[in-house]
């Protein structure tokens, strides 16, 4: 919200190539203050302030968003380029999918770019379900481009609980080459 500079809030080299910036506990209270301001410079907040880093040199940024539609989605929507839609391999995440498309089709309206949906996320896949690969199946038929599912994996879930990344948790673990499969569908290893 511009009360700390960007050095003060990165950790840098977590690993080789990658800084990392944790929402924190503050982070509803920006949603509050982005309420605060008028319309056109609320959604415009988060673009301002990555603008400011740009001497950074950081190849890719990524956000992490909650699923709900609140002010720091649209602050997301409007600074990225590109958004991946994570879907959980549930029946009642594809409608929710449609929500969400249809939120970046009118974040688009007000755009100079239209952002571009890199592809649907499976998430959650479990293979020993009738429902993941059911629900997997509906998304291909439904979807253009969907990126390799991220299946179920304990691993995924103990990691951030030591302040550890996946890769140096168990680099070994489905979670790992889930997310290095992911990794290389965005063209990002």
């Amino acid at each position: 919200m511009g009360d700390t500079p960007f050095t003060g809030l990165v950790t840098r080299e977590i690993r080789p190539g990658l800084d990392l910036m944790v929402a924190g506990a503050r982070l509803l209270e920006a949603e509050e203050k982005l309420r605060e301001k008028p319309r056109d410079k609320r959604r415009t907040r988060l673009a301002r302030r990555l603008a400011e880093i740009e001497a950074e040199s950081y190849e890719v940024v990524i956000l992490d968003c909650p699923p709900s539609q609140t002010l720091l989605l649209e602050n997301a929507y409007e600074a990225a380029d590109e958004v991946v839609l994570p879907a959980k391999l549930d029946p009642l995440s594809i409608p929710a999918l449609d929500r969400t498309r249809l939120l970046v089709k009118s974040s688009n309206a007000a755009r100079e770019r239209p952002l571009k949906i890199d592809g649907i996320l499976p998430t959650f896949y479990d293979l020993r379900t009738h429902v993941s690969s059911d629900v997997l199946e509906a998304l291909r038929e439904r979807f253009t481009k969907i990126l390799s599912p991220i299946r179920i994996n304990a691993a995924l879930a103990e990691a951030p609980s030591r302040g550890q990344t996946i890769f140096d948790f168990d680099g070994s673990a489905r979670g790992a080459v889930d997310y290095a499969l992911l990794a290389e569908d965005l063209r990002l290893d």
